[in-house]
């Protein structure tokens, strides 16, 4: 949310010309939520990349594990939902994003 009004603020410009030549508060709306939900995911992704790492050197010790505590910690299916995670996350961005910026729009401009 505050990526979203910080966008705002920073092309407060841009908007009042996009809004002079007739561009509609959606379509402002949809320029600024396609950059959020892109950065987003890709800061999701970095992220499911070291997490996945750490999840696989933790499934690569199950075995170790498995000799000292009876059943490894993650198995294959909790790694999957994990890295679902990231798209999810992304997802959830872009709708508060959205809310976030209608909103602004509606009140500022």
């Amino acid at each position: 949310m505050l990526a979203a009004r910080g966008a705002l603020d920073t092309h407060r410009g841009t908007i009042e010309v996009m809004h002079g030549i007739g561009a509609t508060d959606e379509q402002v709306v949809r320029l600024f939520v396609r950059q959020i939900a892109v950065d987003a995911l890709l800061g999701g992704m970095a992220g499911a990349a070291a997490a996945g790492l750490t999840i696989a050197l933790i499934i690569g010790g199950a075995g170790t594990a498995t000799m000292l505590a009876g059943a490894p910690p993650l198995g294959w299916n909790d790694a999957i939902w994990l890295l679902m995670l990231p798209l999810a996350i992304a997802l959830l961005a872009t709708q508060v994003a959205r809310i976030a910026l209608v909103r602004a729009l509606r009140e500022r401009l």
